[in-house]
């Protein structure tokens, strides 16, 4: 399976909770230590465009487990979102 163990999951940087899907440009870096010392990340970013539309892009690691179990790999990228 696709993913690595959140048993012993370190979060060594963090760049701080961002406010997504609200219109603006924000991001959030996360570097995240596995038990067995490997390093993983993940980096969110909405990113603004015209005409109120923002892209989302996400690539790395979910840095949580949604399942409490294992961390998944996380790739998107939608630049048709618009702001609500």
């Amino acid at each position: 399976m696709l993913g690595f163990d959140a048993d012993g999951v370190l979060i060594v940087s963090d760049s701080g909770v961002a406010d997504f899907d609200r219109g603006r440009t924000v991001s959030r870096l996360v570097v995240m230590q596995a038990a067995d010392g490997r390093r993983y990340f993940s980096y969110r970013r909405d990113q603004m465009l015209a005409d109120n539309r923002f892209a989302k892009i996400w690539i790395g690691w979910h840095w949580a487990a949604n399942d409490g179990h294992r961390h998944m790999i996380k790739v998107m990228f939608n630049p048709f979102r618009s702001v609500s």
